[in-house]
């Protein structure tokens, strides 16, 4: 999936025909005009938020990476993503590791560990691919989130209300857990 589909999707909730007549969507029509960027852009500020919002409060993303300490110190800036949250930190057999973690560092033996942590990712761009969410936020839900912040900014809060109530109710469904239904055995008298 990627933002133009959200962006896409988007516009045609919120009824931005023109934005979908140019030639970022459809290679026939004209190029779009400083106004219709600006328009743009401002989705895509707000795809970046509703991305955000799920990220740290619905489904974090986590990532696990190698990592090498020297000098009993290591720098969460030095991890390739922006960490949110440390989840775990392993030692080489795979036991975990307790420790004092401060806001930008933490004190470890010198040594190899794995870290696992969760993130927020960076900012996407109009050409980028969305965030996979482990497949289960469809590009639906996205587009009503980006739907819900644009009204919020251009003062259409009745717009507003219903954007966000189907993006709660997405997300929802989304975070849910399935588990396999069992039914009970049937016997034969």
């Amino acid at each position: 999936m990627k933002v133009k589909n959200v962006i896409e999707l988007a516009c045609v909730f919120l009824g931005k025909q023109d934005i979908l007549e140019t030639s970022l969507f459809d290679q026939t029509q004209p190029d779009a005009t400083d106004e219709q960027n600006a328009e743009i852009n401002t989705l895509v500020r707000c795809l970046n938020l509703v991305v955000g919002e799920i990220c740290c409060d619905y489904i974090p993303l986590v990532h696990s990476e190698e990592i090498e300490v020297a000098g009993g110190k290591f720098e969460f800036s030095k991890l390739t993503k922006i960490a949110m949250e440390i989840l775990a930190i392993r030692d080489k057999n795979g036991d975990k590791i307790r420790c004092r973690l401060s806001p930008s560092y933490v004190n470890l033996p010198d040594g190899k560990y794995v870290i696992e942590y969760s993130y927020v990712p960076a900012k996407l761009t109009f050409l980028d691919d969305m965030p996979a969410f482990y497949c289960r936020v469809a590009d639906r839900v996205f587009a009503y989130g980006v739907a819900m912040e644009y009204s919020l900014l251009s003062s259409l809060y009745d717009e507003m209300d219903i954007w966000q109530s189907r993006f709660r109710d997405g997300i929802e469904i989304a975070t849910q857990k399935h588990s396999e239904m069992r039914l009970p055995r049937r016997r034969w008298f």
